[in-house]
């Protein structure tokens, strides 16, 4: 297939008159977009979000989610709910984290003007979405949940920051040039804030237009 692409090039390059060194922009335009932070975590988020990037299976990625509620480490792990209940004060649970080694920082300029109302979801009535309750360490999470119980809390701990992140701001850029007879168009996506992405890239990365074919560097 590659050897019958560059034919194509090859023929398409041959009908360019010769002396011709350049190319004439004939059109070009940018818009700003934005790619929205996530939903608070339910259980299928979770569960997609651990086969995704921690290639857990559902059951077994249950059976940890279980184990973390259970040592009173993560909320009920069993909820169709994404919309944080009013009494839950977001400020406090994210402040409960500022100190961390890995996403302590990121709590801080949270703290410090950039969090963000999450997104509206859906109350069905069960149980409050998945989050972190405490800020626990890894020694613990290893005794209580094996060793992958650090690496689920870390998921739900960054998706739930994440929820309250800036979302993603990226200039979506469209230029259409020619050479010769020949028409072209150049189409890419310039990240301006990366927002969310920052804390949680694999929540980001459902979205095509932050894909890294898509994207401008």
């Amino acid at each position: 297939r590659r050897g019958s692409q560059k034919d194509v090039v090859d023929h398409m390059m041959a009908s360019v008159p010769a002396g011709t060194d350049h190319a004439v922009v004939t059109n070009r335009w940018s818009e700003n977009r934005w790619v929205e932070r996530p939903f608070a975590l339910n259980t299928v988020g979770m569960l997609k979000a651990a086969s995704r990037e921690l290639a857990m299976e559902p059951h077994y990625c249950m059976q940890v989610a279980e184990k973390l509620y259970t040592a009173g480490i993560l909320t009920y792990p069993r909820t169709e709910t994404t919309q944080y209940p009013a009494s839950m004060d977001l400020s406090w649970a994210v402040s409960e984290h500022a100190a961390h080694q890995k996403w302590g920082t990121w709590c801080q300029r949270l703290m410090n003007g950039e969090m963000q109302a999450p997104v509206q979801g859906h109350d069905v009535g069960d149980h409050p979405p998945i989050t972190p309750v405490y800020c626990a360490q890894e020694d613990q999470l290893y005794q209580k949940a094996g060793r992958d119980g650090p690496r689920l809390y870390e998921l739900v701990v960054r998706y739930f920051l994440a929820s309250l992140s800036p979302d993603v701001h990226y200039k979506y850029h469209e230029v259409n040039f020619a050479i010769g007879s020949l028409k072209f168009a150049l189409r890419g996506n310039e990240v301006v804030n990366p927002g969310f992405s920052r804390i949680c890239r694999g929540a980001s990365q459902h979205d095509p237009a932050l894909r890294e074919d898509n994207l401008l560097v």
